[in-house]
């Protein structure tokens, strides 16, 4: 086959254009990145990537070839699109005479469409599909230093404006009349005259914008060359004889429809903004003119932030103090403006606007002309995190408070280059490759059939392909290599796998044919090698092709793969610790992580079962196959590397004794705890041990759902307080476990009905007591006393669960657990809450008292057990309010203190009198008192049935009795999970009584948060820690 497709290469400059074409459509299939004899076009230079001074002919042809008949010269540009991805080609593409000939050929292509009296409609579809493929080649070919240099330098020779380079039988041969004007233009310049007039055209109709070129990915080849000073330099210049810096034609397009066109054209900005002495003509108004050094000619003002907030900005509306900064553009949008889809785009633009951020001038421009307004209102609803991180910089940067002696320092960003860190850390960087345009530096390779092209994008031409087997089970196997084979894909096995095929008829190489190293140490070493995984995990980038074609690596496009059956062996009863090891597969589980960390280029396959599909979907699809499918078998492919670990991990943990809950750590003293029972139990015990270790006190936790509905600590109840929860009548004394548990209970009661308690101290007669009277499912503590534990076990007829959990019990450092189907694994949050954390206080009045700080404690280790995202309100030792599980900040504040204040309300002097008749049940009146303190208006039979548990009806509590009373509550803490975004959230929780507020700090609304504390004489303490929990 290599030799047939050599031969070929020699018909390419036949005489007879018809054998050119021919050979030519023969061989392009043989182009893309995974074309098994692609080598052939590239045998001719000379290995450790050193370019011979002689030209490798087929690419010579190949570069003739698209001056060539157009259906030639279509195929010849495709061939070039293919193989400029490689570095080692792009020198002899980049070479002037060629460089000069396809900047012409994308000019006159775009000069004779516009102009009027066209041929016919498929010349125009010729002509347009070629001038974009033009402009493929040259964005493939820019990624090179040298090539930019040449394109910088480079004038394109005008005779009435038609480039002469372009003459060939591809481009039309222009009639003159009259005097022939002759003059030389900047090659670059009239790229982007080629890029403005393509996209938008006076008076063209919808069928005419069709036919027409659009040449997009000259965006690309912009922003290529914005990556080297001499090309910042040369978009940052005056056109001859005009006041228009060349940069300014390209700003229109950060809000055209195409993806490709906005992101090369943001990327180009960015990279322009490295420059900055350029930072102020970039922002100054088109009715200003100001110079660029080192050049002191005057130019327009850019009037950069209109195009830049423009596609940040969306629907909202703002005040009119708001509306007077911003930009004429943006200030009167209609309700259907949207922001930037792309997230990668709006990215780059907040980089863009941190590097003007990088001289005082532009920053202090930028305040005053509305970047702090319209990013502020992108950050309430951007939901991509490195965006949120970079608009919070921003934010910071915009709003610091610059006097002499803080001013940021001044960093003269073009002579460092680009910063890989934020633009405060001053660590700069030399390296002018680093200048990146976010996605949109990446080699685009032809798709036939869409006529579109996207980065990175595998090609639809038929290829030969490779495959990689290397199986233990090898159910289906010779049925997967026989529909392989008959598809042209060459096979790779290693030991028993290819034995197998092989004796079935079907040819096979071993893995050692490419590796050149036979296998070693038993079979333990098979594929673990540089020309396997550099196959493998080869990328469809520039320098990853580079290297694989320095190293004669082939790329591998389909790994099969299982492993070694562990879980299998170890539970056999003779297994041996050392059968064990040896049944760890390290050379397979390294197969199929490799092949799925690669999967948009690589199709792993972990289980026989799917054969059969593949096979279907990779004939049907001429050797490619869906991306669903492709991300089906990757995920597939991890889920089983992380149950390998997990069962190999688990197997070693009891062969070496971890520290893993025995049956011995956590018994049932009674009845039978279910899967919700004991995650409430775990989460509820772990919750009150802490507790009691950070304030010495007995502690006990309400839980319902895997959060808690009440937590307390045992503080002395005083008499108003054992009538609110209920405790007024027990015999027994109360002791301070006992008081723990009371308030926990009554926190919230409704919440706390069927819940599981958990107790951090042995319980006592009186807290089993209190247990005995309420509606529960079950309680975890450290032990029981004979006459607590006599008196739980008679609760449901001895169903009733009680665990008792060994109190010196270590958990391991790192949890796991499913989701679906997956394993997920992190360290166990193991943070210490202490009367340190609270030590940062933000706000202008600093006085923690001892009992708030104990109250901050409570409420903060609430939080590390609750859903996300929670804040919670305590006072006296106890949650009175907890809002959890909401998805927004304020909706958690406004719960939790709705619960606070409901909790309140239960103290006023009405409630505590409320006329019940005797044998109302004790979960009845805690219904009834919630319903009446909670004001809702009772209709048909649920108002009768509430009345009908009252010796006579309580007339319903007044707006003006509620407002006295809620003005008598102060004093409360409110501790939040994260971060408060905006201080509505300070606002409403004073007005249920918080005197003290504890949050981690970092949100972009900060200083507002702190001045909304210090309008109520609040005391804030940024905590600085974070407690998500899910």
């Amino acid at each position: 086959m290599e030799s047939q497709l050599k031969e070929l290469l020699g018909f390419l400059h036949d005489r007879n254009p018809q054998v050119r074409h021919i050979a030519l459509e023969n061989l392009l299939p043989q182009t893309p990145k995974e074309a098994q004899y692609r080598r052939i076009f590239l045998d001719q230079i000379s290995g450790g990537g050193l370019v011979p001074s002689k030209e490798p002919e087929p690419i010579r042809d190949l570069k003739l070839l698209c001056r060539d008949q157009a259906a030639i010269a279509h195929n010849a540009f495709r061939a070039l699109v293919n193989l400029s991805d490689s570095a080692l080609v792009i020198p002899f593409l980049g070479e002037p005479r060629f460089l000069e000939f396809l900047v012409a050929y994308i000019l006159v292509s775009l000069l004779f469409l516009l102009a009027r009296g066209s041929p016919n409609e498929q010349s125009k579809n010729t002509g347009s599909l070629l001038a974009d493929l033009a402009t493929m080649v040259l964005s493939n070919m820019t990624v090179n230093p040298t090539v930019i240099q040449t394109l910088l330098s480079l004038k394109i020779q005008l005779e009435n404006d038609h480039p002469v380079a372009s003459r060939a039988s591809t481009a039309p041969v222009p009639t003159f009349t009259g005097p022939t004007q002759t003059r030389e233009e900047s090659a670059i310049f009239l790229l982007i005259d080629a890029f403005v007039n393509a996209a938008t055209v006076p008076g063209e109709s919808k069928e005419e914008r069709k036919r027409k070129g659009d040449l997009h990915f000259l965006a690309s080849v912009f922003a290529n060359v914005t990556v080297v000073p001499a090309g910042r330099l040369a978009l940052l210049s005056l056109r001859s004889g005009t006041a228009e810096f060349a940069l300014a034609k390209l700003l229109s397009f950060t809000e055209h429809p195409d993806t490709i066109r906005r992101g090369g054209v943001a990327s180009t900005l960015k990279n322009c903004a490295f420059h900055s002495p350029a930072h102020m003509a970039m922002l100054k108004p088109e009715d200003e003119t100001i110079a660029i050094p080192p050049s002191t000619e005057e130019g327009k003002g850019m009037n950069l932030l209109s195009f830049l907030l423009l596609p940040l900005a969306g629907p909202e509306e703002f005040d009119l103090e708001d509306m007077d900064k911003l930009p004429a553009s943006i200030q009167f949008l209609p309700d259907t403006k949207k922001r930037e889809p792309d997230q990668f785009i709006r990215l780059t633009h907040i980089e863009t606007l941190l590097l003007l951020c990088t001289t005082r001038p532009a920053r202090e421009f930028m305040r005053v002309n509305g970047v702090y307004e319209v990013v502020q209102k992108m950050h309430e609803t951007e939901t991509n995190l490195p965006v949120m991180e970079h608009i919070e910089r921003l934010v910071n940067l915009l709003k610091r408070d610059e006097g002499p002696e803080t001013a940021i320092e001044e960093v003269p960003v073009e002579e460092t280059g680009p910063r890989k860190d934020s633009v405060e850390d001053k660590k700069d960087s030399n390296d002018d490759d680093e200048i990146r345009r976010m996605n949109f530096d990446l080699i685009y390779i032809w798709e036939p059939d869409s006529q579109v092209f996207a980065p990175n994008h595998r090609t639809l031409e038929m290829a030969q392909h490779t495959a990689l087997l290397s199986v233990y089970n090898k159910s289906n196997l010779l049925d997967l290599a026989k529909g392989l084979k008959e598809s042209g894909v060459r096979l790779l096995g290693s030991g028993g796998t290819a034995k197998q095929i092989r004796e079935a008829g079907i040819e096979i190489n071993d893995v050692s044919d490419i590796t050149k190293a036979p296998e070693m140490l038993g079979g333990r070493v098979k594929t673990l090698h540089p020309a396997v995984h550099g196959g493998i995990l080869a990328r469809s980038i520039p320098s990853d092709q580079t290297d694989l074609a320095t190293q004669s690596i082939s790329p591998i496009s389909i790994v099969v793969c299982n492993l070694y059956p562990f879980e299998a062996t170890v539970a056999k009863p003779d297994c041996t610790l050392a059968n064990a090891v040896e049944e760890i597969d390290i050379g397979g589980v390294t197969l199929l992580r490799a092949a799925a960390k690669n999967h948009e280029r690589v199709i792993v396959l972990s289980d026989p079962a799917d054969y059969r599909e593949f096979l279907a979907a990779w004939k049907s699809g001429n050797g490619t196959i869906s991306s669903a499918l492709r991300n089906k078998f990757a995920l597939k492919a991890f889920e089983m590397t992380s149950a390998y670990d997990n069962a190999i991990s688990g197997y070693f943990r009891e062969q070496y004794a971890s520290s893993h809950l025995s049956p011995e750590q956590l018994a049932a003293l009674a009845g039978s705890p279910g899967y919700i029972n004991l995650l409430d139990a775990l989460n509820a015990y772990a919750l009150v041990s802490e507790l009691q270790e950070a304030l010495q006190l007995p502690a006990a936790a309400s839980f319902k759902h895997v959060s808690p509905a009440g937590a307390a600590v045992g503080l002395e109840l005083n008499d108003v307080e054992k009538i609110v929860y209920g405790v007024d009548d027990l015999k027994e004394p109360l002791t301070p476990l006992a008081c723990a548990y009371a308030r926990a209970r009554g926190a919230d009661r409704m919440s706390s009905f069927g819940d599981f308690i958990a107790l951090s101290a042995p319980c006592d007669l009186a807290t089993a007591k209190i247990i005995s009277r309420e509606v529960s499912d079950g309680v975890i503590a450290p032990g029981y006393s004979e006459e607590a534990l006599e008196v739980l076990k008679k609760k449901k007829a001895g169903k009733y669960c009680v665990l008792e959990m060994d109190p010196n019990y270590v958990p391991e450092k790192s949890e796991t657990r499913q989701v679906f189907g997956v394993s997920l694994q992190q360290n166990r949050n193991d943070a210490k809450i202490t009367p340190e954390l609270f030590s940062n206080i933000v706000t202008a009045n600093k006085d923690l008292p001892k009992e708030a700080v104990i109250d901050l404690i409570v409420a903060t280790l609430a939080l590390k057990y609750t859903q996300s995202n929670s804040v919670a309100y305590a006072l006296r030792g106890s949650i009175i309010g907890l809002g959890a599980g909401q998805q927004s900040r304020i909706h958690c504040t406004r719960l939790a203190g709705g619960k606070a204040d409901n909790w309140w309300l239960r103290h006023h002097p009405r409630v505590l009198e409320l006329p019940f008749k005797k044998g109302v049940k004790r979960a009845e009146k805690a219904n009834a008192i919630d319903l009446f303190v909670g004001g809702e208006e009772l209709e048909g039979g649920e108002k009768a049935q509430w009345e009908s548990l009252f010796e006579t009806v309580p007339a319903p509590l007044t707006a003006e009795e509620r407002r006295a009373h809620a003005t008598k509550l102060d004093g409360v803490v409110c501790s939040s999970d994260a971060f408060f975004p905006f201080p509505d959230n300070v606002h409403r929780a004073r007005k249920s009584g918080v005197k003290y507020l504890a949050a981690p700090g970092g949100s972009v609304m900060d200083a507002e948060c702190i001045k909304a504390a210090d309008e109520h004489d609040i005391v804030f303490a940024h905590t600085s820690l974070r407690l998500f929990h899910h």
